[in-house]
């Protein structure tokens, strides 16, 4: 079935962060407070997990919003903005996706 964004259904951010593995621990840390103190108070934020793969290089932040609108408006944001930049500082590139969730598995 083929079916085109809609601005108000939930949409996944996916980010994913290139980064030293010395900075690692950093960055997570970073985006946790980050996503505890600021983001998750924006409207729309539904949740959010932090990924790091096993060699460490890789960095994903993986956050559902209620709408792309959402999401647009909390990259706006000034406090959003701040941390981001900071977490793009630590990391050697990022890669943001906005991401139109298909299909669902749940146990």
């Amino acid at each position: 079935m083929t079916s085109s964004p809609r601005t108000h259904d939930p949409v996944t951010l996916i980010s994913t962060f290139s980064v030293d593995p010395a900075k690692t621990d950093a960055l997570i840390d970073l985006l946790d407070r980050t996503t505890d103190e600021v983001i998750r108070h924006m409207p729309g934020f539904m949740s959010a997990s932090l990924h790091v793969s096993e060699d460490r290089r890789q960095v994903i932040d993986y956050a559902v919003w209620r709408s792309r609108d959402a999401v647009d408006y909390m990259r706006a944001h000034p406090d959003a903005r701040d941390h981001m930049m900071a977490a793009e500082h630590l990391a050697d590139a990022t890669m943001p996706v906005v991401c139109n969730i298909r299909v669902t598995h749940d146990r």
